[in-house]
């Protein structure tokens, strides 16, 4: 064996392969823990402002439905799969309370059947407060171990923020997080992990995000939640995924008068032009009178945020006018958009 080779043989890392081979070998078809919604093997991104866009509620939902291989709306895990969920943030009581009410919303609560009682039980693995830190060494071992060990297809961080030592506007620290949690991805686990955007929204989601820039650039898929407005309970839905594009839908949870939780899916509704908008208005809205946004939502058939935004041009074109306690009159409705 001449020296070259046994050099080669020796390397543990740097293993090469043709790019040629590689790039006309074809497109990995995805597989899903979710059916057209959530891969397998992925880094995905959760994010949302803080307290108000269901996050905690949303990937216990997910997490729930993997372990189970349950269907709840269009989300339909494909097979029942071990999911271990991290919690971080809720307090102890808030924590089991939202859990069994999403429990209880997927048909697997106390009172549920016993197969899929059975299911969570030997699937949803759950810490809750253990103060997980990311970039400490021995943290990251013990993690990688119990993967190893209990092979579960999803992990679920919420919320990152609170996994890591270092400082989250800092490139080189959070660089540590993001590899640990591509080390996690490596033993065939997606990793979702949840993380908070900035008071000011954006129109690029991955702008939101709090931090480093490299927290929204490593995500394979970007699920973000964003509310629609402060007083209606609808959340924007927008999920990027790096190879498979754009979904977008408003969820609306309820929280119900037996104590329960139920989550409505609705694709957001979308309107070619202003003028198209402004032709809805004018069968229904009257010169001189005055209406809220919730009138204004009504009679568009916009959602709240962009009820609001359509509402803010036609302010600024000078069809409608500001008045007190919030509402709009409209001015004579005759100019061509």
């Amino acid at each position: 064996m001449s020296e070259k080779t046994k050099q080669q043989q020796e390397l543990r890392l740097v293993k090469p392969f043709s790019a040629l081979e590689w790039a006309m070998s074809g497109d990995v078809e995805p597989t899903w823990l979710i059916e057209d919604f959530l891969p397998e093997q992925t880094l995905a991104l959760v994010s949302g402002p803080r307290k108000l866009a269901y996050k905690t509620w949303f990937i216990m939902m997910l997490g729930t439905l993997v372990a189970t291989g349950r269907t709840y709306l269009n989300f339909k895990a494909t097979a029942p799969a071990k999911v271990l969920f991290v919690e971080e943030e809720g307090s102890t009581n808030e924590t089991k309370s939202r859990l069994r009410k999403i429990f209880k919303m997927c048909g697997v609560g106390p009172d549920g059947d016993q197969k899929g009682i059975g299911l969570l039980q030997e699937n949803l693995a759950f810490m809750h407060w253990a103060r997980v830190k990311l970039d400490d060494p021995e943290w990251v071992r013990e993690l990688l171990l119990f993967t190893k060990a209990w092979e579960p297809k999803l992990i679920v961080l919420d919320a990152l923020t609170y996994m890591s030592n270092g400082d989250e506007n800092k490139k080189q620290d959070m660089q540590v997080v993001i590899d640990s949690l591509a080390q996690l991805r490596r033993l065939g686990a997606c990793v979702m992990f949840v993380y908070h955007t900035g008071q000011r929204e954006q129109a690029n989601v991955d702008l939101d995000v709090r931090g480093s820039t490299i927290l929204a650039d490593a995500y394979d898929v970007h699920l973000a939640l964003r509310r629609t407005d402060d007083e209606v309970p609808e959340i924007k839905f927008f999920g990027k995924y790096r190879d498979f594009g754009m979904k977008k839908s408003i969820y609306s949870w309820h929280h119900l008068d037996d104590g329960t939780i139920r989550l409505d899916v609705m694709e957001a509704k979308k309107h070619d032009t202003l003028g198209e908008v402004l032709k809805k208005l004018k069968a229904e809205m009257q010169p001189g009178m005055a209406y809220n946004l919730q009138d204004f939502r009504r009679m568009s058939g916009l959602n709240a945020g962009d009820a609001a935004t359509v509402r803010a041009k036609l302010i600024k074109q000078g069809d409608l006018e500001p008045v007190k306690g919030g509402k709009m009159i409209v001015l004579p409705l005759n100019k061509t958009i």
